[in-house]
């Protein structure tokens, strides 16, 4: 092990209690959680307890490597240990995709994601937080067209009021898209001005 920082390993050998790996802020520590998870159940399904003790202790070997340059420490471990990589590319999808057969891309999922799978969660994370209500309003309309539900539609309508004070008569999504927005200098549709903002932010994440 490289680390436990949140102390799981050292709660599990303690005191036997592990968290769920849904809680898990980091992979290394889903990974840990996980690994915990899957020995439990492993070991609650052998049936000779005594059995099992004796092949831990007579063919189980522990490597302790001590390294003294903080610093190498990444590349070491990488040579002694494939770090949990999934054996192969469905394996890798369901890790993505959080075990689901597709990935979710709401800017909730994609930020959660992104915070386990990048270093704070960076370039994703600060963007989306910072244009979370134009992300929203996307979303509310993509919802509004893709889901012909009560809900989808009393959600859309609550937008455009609060966009334009009211919900003109026979309002539609594509009606909405085409209104002028208020206060645009030059004047520009919602749809011209959710797709800049959509290109500024892709070109936040990923700059030209």
């Amino acid at each position: 092990m490289n680390h436990d920082p949140n102390g799981y390993f050292a709660e599990y050998l303690r005191h036997g209690a592990s968290a769920d790996p849904s809680v898990a802020k980091t992979i290394a520590d889903r990974a840990l959680l996980t690994a915990i998870k899957d020995c439990t159940k492993f070991v609650n399904g052998w049936d000779d307890l005594i059995q099992l003790t004796g092949i831990v202790k007579n063919r189980l070997t522990f490597i302790f490597h001590e390294i003294d340059d903080e610093a190498t420490v990444y590349t070491v471990f990488e040579v002694l240990n494939s770090r949990g990589f999934p054996p192969n590319e469905k394996a890798a999808y369901e890790w993505v995709a959080d075990g689901r057969d597709y990935a979710k891309w709401t800017t909730e999922h994609v930020k959660k994601r992104s915070e386990r799978l990048f270093r704070k969660g960076h370039p994703f994370s600060p963007v989306f937080a910072s244009h979370h209500n134009l992300l929203f309003q996307v979303k509310t309309v993509r919802n509004a067209i893709a889901h012909d539900s009560a809900d989808a539609w009393t959600k859309f309508e609550e937008m455009v009021r609060n966009e334009l004070k009211t919900v003109p008569a026979n309002t539609t999504v594509g009606s909405f898209l085409l209104t002028i927005k208020p206060k645009t200098n030059p004047p520009f549709s919602f749809l011209d001005f959710y797709l800049r903002e959509i290109e500024i932010i892709a070109r936040k994440i990923i700059p030209s």
